[in-house]
């Protein structure tokens, strides 16, 4: 048997590139991979949301139970089924691997390292190792990186990695159609849309879409069976990767469509984040104040000035530049005697950066492109920010940059160009990344303290907006972290029927949903309103305008801690979350109730407004004395399982301000029984009269449909003979 030798010189021959890219990326994160326990890499959102949500996922595993709903925000919304939360990811594992506050980082060292390794896998294809470093370089260290992780889009920076990859396999599958080559292409864009960010994967069908098409222009010689097998394995690869990624991305799409994006954006809210024409400027000055000013969503706020969030350095645009001048004059002058090839990929790689720039402009420019993909393509219509289509910007200028760069073969003057091409990005990057505190040390330490040890199962009403300063004694998701029930929060994805309720509960009939779309509306205090979602405690920003409600109910509502930031009011009169009553209006569809909600001043403890057939109500006993009816006592309440204890003295409904949801279930000493929308957006079920023990569960069917798909699809897909490919190129 023989031998393998491997000296360190043979080892930085063949790896000196990935070495390189290993340096890069240590250097990128040498502040922010070894942190103390107070110590977390800076992000927005990481700090306000992604903090929270992988801390619950992890914790509740480490406690032995699946987190399919999150009981804490929004009075109750599904937590795995998020796309942001990624549960079936393999990443994901790297935060049950390392603590919290530095598995951020570490997640992020390691997809960049994805990233850059797939990028100079895919530049290989094209150039020499030099000028596959510099286009890896240049993906890898580009500003989009530094400017997600100084925004906190965990997400989007995970599920971006992998463009590289997936077009690379891809573009390997269309040239030899074989069963691994085929596998490789599923693999990738598996762990892309597994990754979670849908906007990206769009693109990236789109993408793969075009690169077909062009593949078949390219032909000479069109034959049927030929254009039929690559524009079918477009297909094939498509929804053999979806299939196999249903467990994940089945429960999202069902929250994605029972949420406020459920019936899409209007346009008007969808082409919020549209670049000016003036702002391509920012390419070249990427921290131009007037022009970032001009764009509706630029990264939100943060301790550094925000930059143009898709700068790709200077120079590789001016390389480009150059180089398309040349070209056109040796046509116009020369007549093209002066030879000049570049792989022809090089001018679907310029037509696609111009296409997603073109959307990016949204109605900017004329024609709308952007306008005409919302409405021929239904998936637009839930996405907002048309600046996220310059990712495709991102991703081909270094590819464009390469392919420029192969026509030379002088290598000195290529380490000389990834010398300067690092020093711009760097210089860039170095301002977006580095280190903060961790959420929990900010917190004003008596309120929270406060809140743990006294609200019990009382819900938190946090009078505040996901821009007041009250934010930095107590952040709207950290009632996942301190386990505190709370009627709000600060996430995209907020269930249609909840936000509705909270209009409807404003005594609006239009929605707020252009003003307000990562939060619910600002809910106008009212006794019936923080009675139906069972308020215990009010957190109140100072700067409201709210002295006539407290004074109005002054012996109810009493201020608890008060600083100059905001003041807490604990309410001595809190309505229980479940409750029996047979005041029961039923209605036959949610447009009624919507009306008979603004009409009336529901009263919690008198009146239930459920959606069922309105020849369905009992009417056995139901004059019985109203505060005879029964009790509820709370015998076990976990964010999947709630068991009640209840005894009443004639058919009633049990009334509760939980959010109604697919997936929830409930049963009747054991046996299954209905659970009806009550009071637009809560769960109801017909309670008849003695004493029982009632359970509501949750056990979302959707999961299992999902996960059975999955294992079939991955079943038969190696199970499979190489046959299953078909057609010679």
């Amino acid at each position: 048997m023989r031998k393998l030798k491997f000296s360190i010189k043979d080892l930085l021959i063949n790896f000196w590139p990935y070495l390189i890219l290993l340096i890069l990326t240590l250097f990128y994160f040498r502040h922010v991979l070894i942190l103390k326990p107070d110590q977390i890499i800076y992000g927005g959102d990481l700090l306000t949301q992604f903090y929270f949500w992988k801390g619950y996922l992890v914790d509740s595993i480490k406690n032995g139970f699946i987190p399919f709903w999150n009981p804490y925000n929004f009075s109750g919304t599904p937590f795995l089924a998020h796309p942001a939360i990624a549960a079936f990811y393999p990443g994901t594992l790297i935060f049950l691997l390392f603590p919290l506050n530095m598995a951020f980082s570490i997640n992020y060292f390691i997809h960049i390292i994805i990233g850059g390794c797939g990028m100079y896998w895919l530049a290989r294809k094209y150039s020499d190792k030099i000028t596959g470093v510099i286009v890896s370089s240049l993906f890898i260290l580009s500003g989009f990186f530094a400017a997600r992780i100084y925004a906190g889009h965990v997400d989007l920076l995970t599920t971006a990695v992998w463009v590289p990859l997936v077009f690379s396999s891809y573009k390997d599958l269309l040239e030899s159609l074989t069963y691994k080559k085929f596998l490789f292409a599923v693999f990738f864009l598996s762990l892309m849309i597994l990754a979670g960010y849908q906007a990206y994967i769009l693109s990236t069908a789109e993408f793969l879409l075009g690169y077909t098409l062009f593949i078949l222009l390219k032909e000479k010689d069109f034959k049927f069976t030929y254009i039929f097998n690559r524009l079918f394995l477009f297909i094939r690869v498509v929804s053999t990767s979806a299939l196999i990624t249903s467990v994940q991305w089945l429960p999202t799409w069902q929250l994605t469509k029972l949420s406020i994006r459920g019936q899409g954006f209007p346009y008007e809210l969808a082409s919020w984040g549209t670049l000016p024409l003036t702002g391509l400027k920012l390419f070249f000055q990427p921290y131009n104040r007037d022009e970032l000013n001009k764009i509706t969503f630029n990264l939100g706020g943060g301790p550094v000035p925000n930059p143009f969030d898709h700068f790709v350095g200077r120079l590789p645009l001016i390389i480009i530049f150059i180089f398309l001048i040349v070209l056109l004059i040796n046509v116009l002058i020369f007549g093209n005697k002066r030879k000049i090839t570049i792989n022809y990929d090089f001018w679907f790689f310029l037509a696609a950066s111009i296409f997603f720039l073109w959307i990016s402009l949204g109605n900017n420019i004329s024609p709308n492109l952007h306008f005409l993909l919302y409405q021929i393509i239904p998936l637009y219509r839930f996405i907002r920010i048309p600046l996220q289509n310059l990712i495709y910007v991102v991703f081909l200028v270094p590819l464009l940059t390469g392919l420029v760069l192969s026509l030379f073969k002088n290598k000195i003057i290529k380490l000389i160009l990834l010398i300067f091409f690092i020093l711009e990005l760097i210089q860039f990057n170095q301002k977006l990344v580095f280190t903060t505190r961790i959420p929990e040390q900010n917190y004003d330490k008596k309120l929270v303290n406060y809140l743990e040890s006294e609200t019990g199962q009382a819900r938190l009403l946090p009078h505040y907006r996901v821009i007041s300063p009250v934010l930095q004694s107590l952040d709207l998701n950290s009632s996942l972290k301190y386990h505190l029930y709370t009627t709000s929060g600060y996430d995209p994805v907020i269930l249609q029927n909840y936000y509705r309720f909270i209009d409807l509960s404003n005594k609006t009939l239009d929605s707020s949903l252009v003003f307000f779309n990562v939060e619910i509306p600002p809910i106008k205090l009212n006794q019936n309103t923080i009675d139906l979602l069972s308020v215990g405690y009010i957190l109140e920003e100072n700067t409201n305008s709210l002295d006539s409600f407290y004074e109005k109910y002054s012996n109810q509502f009493i201020p608890v801690i008060k600083n100059d930031i905001f003041t807490l009011y604990k309410n001595k009169n809190t309505k229980p979350r479940f409750f029996a009553t047979n005041s029961v209006q039923k209605y036959s569809s949610l447009k009624d109730i919507e009306f008979a909600l603004i009409r009336r001043n529901l009263d919690i403890a008198e009146e239930l407004f459920i959606l069922d057939d309105i020849n369905n109500l009992s009417k056995e006993d139901v004059n019985c004395v109203k505060d005879k009816i029964g009790d509820v006592i709370i015998s076990n309440f976990s964010p999947n399982k709630i068991t009640l204890s209840t005894q009443s003295s004639c058919d009633a409904y049990l009334s509760t301000s939980e959010v109604y949801y697919p997936g929830w279930k409930a049963k009747i000493d054991n046996k299954p029984t209905k659970i009806f929308p009550g009071n637009y957006a809560f769960r109801a079920i017909f309670l008849p009269k003695g004493v029982h023990i009632v359970e509501f569960y949750y056990s979302p069917i959707i999961y299992f449909i999902g996960l059975l798909i999955s294992i079939i699809s991955l079943t038969i897909l190696f199970l499979l003979s190489k046959k299953v490919i078909t057609g010679k190129h």
